[in-house]
């Protein structure tokens, strides 16, 4: 949902996609800061996405925004002869249309996190922005009984909030801890297990694991 390329996250997965050749589009792809604060930045009611700049920077959007533009690339991925289209966000998105098949790690994430848990386990989430709570309490809910929030963001987060954040997690009992956005690194998931004690479950290599049994 951001700019290409995601050097971030495939430095992270590659091992697990070896011989696989992938092609990145991001929906922000030509556009510039200033357009993207003046016409994508979200508004009264809209639901707010964090992601990243192809400079590695933080710029915030409205997903109600990006839709079209996430569509776009959908069709242009079509037209590169891709076998299959992962979205790079944990966000809950609607179905694209797309002759191939796509895939959300939002509905990974709920299904793995689900098939860990016993009646009455409380999930742990973190996610980049406080101003993500309710969109984000809300899309947890409909999959677990009770969740947890912590806000750090992936790319101006800071080791001590991780550390601050699983103190209050722990505090908590949660039973896991998941990443909710893709800009969460390998470094950042080991970072918060060790701190945190707990399973810890993140977008990236839960969608780079799907992909390699879907092709290895």
């Amino acid at each position: 949902i951001g700019q290409s390329p995601r050097t971030d996250v495939l430095s992270d997965i590659q091992e697990y996609l070896k011989g696989l050749e992938i092609v990145e589009a991001g929906a922000l792809d030509g556009l510039t800061r200033e357009y993207i604060e003046a016409n994508l930045a979200p508004q009264a009611g809209e639901t707010l996405l964090v992601t990243r700049m192809r400079d590695g920077s933080e710029v915030i959007i409205a997903e109600e925004r990006i839709l079209p533009l996430m569509q776009k690339r959908v069709g242009w991925l079509e037209e590169q002869g891709v076998e299959v289209i992962a979205v790079l966000c944990s966000g809950s998105f609607p179905e694209f249309e797309s002759r191939v098949p796509v895939i959300y790690p939002d509905r990974l994430l709920k299904s793995f996190v689900t098939s860990l848990l016993s009646k009455g386990e409380v999930v742990g989430v973190i996610a980049p922005a406080p101003e993500q709570r309710s969109y984000i309490e809300e899309k947890w809910l409909e999959a677990v009984e009770e969740v947890v929030l912590e806000f750090v963001s992936p790319y101006t987060g800071k080791k001590e909030e991780y550390v601050e954040a699983c103190k209050r997690l722990a505090e908590r009992k949660v039973k896991l801890v998941v990443l909710d956005c893709i800009g969460y690194s390998s470094q950042v998931k080991r970072l918060v297990r060790e701190a945190v004690r707990k399973p810890v479950i993140a977008t990236r290599t839960v969608l780079a694991a799907y992909l390699k049994e879907l092709f290895m």
